[in-house]
């Protein structure tokens, strides 16, 4: 039998007219080994050898097709699984799966088939809702993979594999397959978690020069009432009245909005909104809040990501602080907009004389004052001079320091002083 393999040799013509010929070597296939293949046969181009009786000393005789034949089949994929990605290793080609009762099949190409085959055998990626429309991946798990074959139709280098692929799916017209088409996603069926998301994508999707021309031609043609206009400047994020003061000379400036603030200053609103937020001087000029002539709305949305919020159970009275909001929807698994949505608007509501919740929990805003309440006392090692304040925040804004950096100091327990001039201390 090895003299009879020895002198083996076949020719395998592509329709490109590419010929490659392929030996068998005889210390890999010895008898012995083929006792390990007894439901494997291999066909090569149109002329192949079946050496499922391997137990015979004999070869049973070439014979020729009109079809197309398989150049391996696998007939129980689930056994042979380490046979098939030692033999497809760095192997292009196209692959066949048929189920061996209904003779349905399903068609695909790879540039790795070994890698493609064994997320086949992988029942995470067979399972998982990504591959929710495939027909085959549900059909493996249907009838296992006892109930199919795996053919390999063809071995063809990677330029070629589209159009091999093409190929065989007109031949065959494989019923587990739902693209019909070759390296095309035309016929297939997106779920409604894939649809949304696509749905989002095309609304922040960078449009051409046209499209936008003709948006702004028909929102010029637009007719806004008194009320309407109200309302877009009331909901403006950066509307919020801010008082500029130079700190040299104490002059002070108002502007009704942050954006004609941060054109004083020439930085961007958010560069100024930051800079608010951390208590920070700006290039010798004290930006503070005009408190007085802010409304609820506006203050929200200046300290919006900043804000601390405490969660209370509404069966137990438990409670849970938090320190920001995105501490908070992190630990709540929400979107930022739900929570800032509810503290903006449903914190004081009822629903069927109850306090509306969010899983369960009552959420409500942490004012500053409890979330920095405790006294600190600060001490300038240069003058000596030793000052106490009622909280971080107070003492931040006195000294020019973001309350974060004191808080942090603070929490690390450092004791060298901060700035190589002050030393803080809770009292």
């Amino acid at each position: 039998m090895n003299k009879l393999l020895n002198n083996l040799s076949f020719i395998k013509t592509y329709p490109s007219g590419m010929e490659e010929k392929l030996s068998l070597n005889t210390y890999i296939y010895t008898p012995k080994r083929f006792h390990c293949w007894i439901h494997c046969q291999i066909r090569i181009g149109f002329t192949s050898i079946n050496l499922s009786n391997m137990g015979k000393k004999n070869i049973r005789t070439i014979y020729t097709s009109s079809e197309p034949e398989p150049v391996l089949i696998y007939t129980n994929p689930d056994e042979h699984k380490g046979l098939i990605a030692k033999q497809n290793k760095n192997k292009s080609g196209v692959y066949r799966w048929v189920h061996k009762d209904s003779r349905k099949s399903y068609i695909g190409s790879s540039s790795m088939l070994n890698e493609r085959f064994r997320r086949y055998f992988n029942h995470s990626y067979l399972s998982s809702s990504k591959r929710g429309a495939s027909l085959i991946c549900k059909a493996l798990l249907k009838y296992g993979y006892g109930g199919f074959r795996l053919e390999i139709l063809e071995y063809c280098p990677s330029s070629i594999l589209l159009t091999r692929e093409q190929f065989y799916l007109e031949k065959f017209n494989p019923e587990y397959n739902i693209l019909k088409v070759a390296g095309s996603n035309l016929g297939y069926k997106h779920s409604e978690a894939s649809l949304k998301l696509m749905s989002l994508a095309s609304k922040s999707r960078n449009e051409s020069e046209e499209v936008l021309k003709f948006k702004r031609e028909v929102m010029l043609g637009r007719k806004l009432t008194k009320d309407h206009l109200e309302r877009m400047a009331k909901n403006n994020p950066f509307r919020v009245p801010i008082i500029i003061s130079n700190s040299e000379t104490g002059k002070r400036e108002e502007f009704t909005s942050m954006a004609q603030g941060a054109l004083f200053l020439g930085v961007h609103e958010t560069t100024l909104k930051r800079y608010i937020i951390n208590n920070k001087p700006y290039n010798g000029y004290t930006i503070t809040r005009a408190t007085s002539s802010l409304d609820s709305s506006s203050i929200y949305s200046l300290t919006n990501e900043r804000q601390g919020v405490v969660l209370t159970n509404s069966v137990s009275g438990i409670t849970k602080q938090f320190s920001t909001m995105k501490a908070a929807y992190q630990f709540l698994g929400i979107s930022p907009r739900r929570l800032s949505n509810y503290l903006k608007n449903n914190e004081s509501s009822f629903i069927n004389g109850q306090v509306s919740t969010i899983k369960g929990f009552i959420i409500t805003k942490l004012d500053s004052v409890e979330r920095n309440g405790k006294a600190i006392e600060v001490t300038n090692i240069r003058t000596k001079e030793v000052t106490k304040y009622s909280s971080v925040s107070s003492a931040g804004l006195a000294l020019g320091i973001s309350s974060a950096s004191i808080s942090t100091y603070l929490s690390r327990k450092r004791t060298t002083p901060f700035r190589d001039i002050y030393l803080f201390k809770l009292i």
